[in-house]
């Protein structure tokens, strides 16, 4: 599966955000989906990230304003602070997701240098391998056993290296 571009996800969120607010145009005043839009919204924002995420919290609320200049029984000024409040929720979305992805995003990072240091040192032998029995991973202490460098292993079926072969066992 293709990774998508921060471009494209942001396309996706608006394109969403259209979706929502051709549903909140034709339903009327008494229908408010407000709410819905932080669907999309905070989608941008976790996979795209802040800037892009305010790019999407500016078009819903563009949104809000074509729906908001629909009704004009009502006077504008009863609008400005439901959309006020609305932007700053929008926004405080934003901001909250991308400060916890960037700093789960840093925590991870951290569990997988010490992981990774942890099957690097470790005596036993450590083999990683995926659902075909391909190997993702060996340790150092695997291709000492082994008699195989790391590179020549990782990518290759686990089969190639464990056969019959007790002679090539090094202990």
């Amino acid at each position: 599966m293709a990774k998508l571009s921060k471009y494209q996800i942001l396309a996706l969120g608006i394109f969403a955000e259209a979706v929502i607010g051709a549903a909140d145009f034709y339903a009327g005043i008494n229908v408010s989906f407000v709410l819905f839009y932080l669907i999309p919204i905070a989608a941008v924002a976790w996979y795209a990230g802040r800037t892009f995420g305010i790019i999407a919290t500016a078009f819903s609320l563009f949104l809000w304003l074509v729906e908001a200049l629909r009704w004009p029984e009502i006077p504008i000024y009863y609008m400005v602070w439901p959309g006020f409040e609305r932007g700053v929720i929008f926004v405080g979305t934003v901001w909250l997701l991308d400060y916890l992805h960037q700093t789960y995003a840093q925590r991870l990072r951290k569990a997988a240098v010490q992981y990774t240091r942890i099957l690097e040192t470790a005596v036993e032998a450590i083999i990683s391998i995926d659902l075909q029995s391909k190997i993702r991973y060996v340790n150092a202490r695997v291709a000492e056993l082994l008699g195989y460098p790391p590179s020549a292993m990782v990518g290759k079926p686990l089969v190639e290296f464990v056969k019959n072969d007790a002679s090539r066992l090094q202990t």
